[in-house]
């Protein structure tokens, strides 16, 4: 074997064995195969808008059961699809311009229902309020939530913002 093609075998080699140690492990929620809205629990996040240049504040389900949900920050709009009738943690978030908090909530919801996750600002910077509400009656599920609130690390960061309010939010979630 000549020198070159070693040289491009062993070239190949550590870019794929970089590639391996770079791949996303993470497991990511999945609804179970098969289950639709008219039998399973809707779960929808909720935006307060702001004037203009102000930054909104965002409510979101970020994991389902101690799984991540995959883009929770971009999809938050989306109808996340859970198991009726079974009791799921969903793990909550706040996020508003540079800050972020969250904490877990129980939910066990009828087939067909959708729900809402609801939030506030109570003491801009340090806490807010989380909840979870009925969406066709605005109805309180449960009670609200008091969630401590942190400031996201300085940019530049090699993280997706996504990636970062999780760091926040893992951070002050109790386990």
């Amino acid at each position: 074997m000549n020198s070159a093609r070693s040289g491009r075998i062993l070239a190949l080699a550590g870019a794929a064995l970089l590639a391996g140690c770079a791949a996303d492990t993470t497991v990511y929620y999945t609804p179970p195969a098969g289950l639709t809205p008219d039998r399973a629990v809707s779960i929808l996040g909720s935006k307060d808008p702001k004037f203009f240049l102000q930054s909104s504040e965002y409510h979101l389900v970020w994991a389902v059961d101690g799984k991540r949900v995959k883009d929770s920050a971009w999809r938050w709009d989306q109808p996340l699809l859970v198991t009726a009738g079974e009791p799921h943690r969903l793990s909550i978030a706040y996020g508003w311009g540079g800050i972020a908090g969250g904490t877990d909530v129980e939910l066990t919801g009828r087939p067909g229902s959708t729900v809402v996750v609801e939030g506030e600002a109570i003491d801009p910077d340090k806490l807010a309020q989380l909840w979870l509400a009925d969406a066709a009656t605005g109805a309180l599920i449960g009670e609200k939530h008091p969630v401590a609130l942190s400031w996201f690390p300085p940019s530049p960061s090699p993280l997706n913002t996504d990636e970062i309010v999780l760091r926040v939010i893992e951070k002050t979630v109790p386990r």
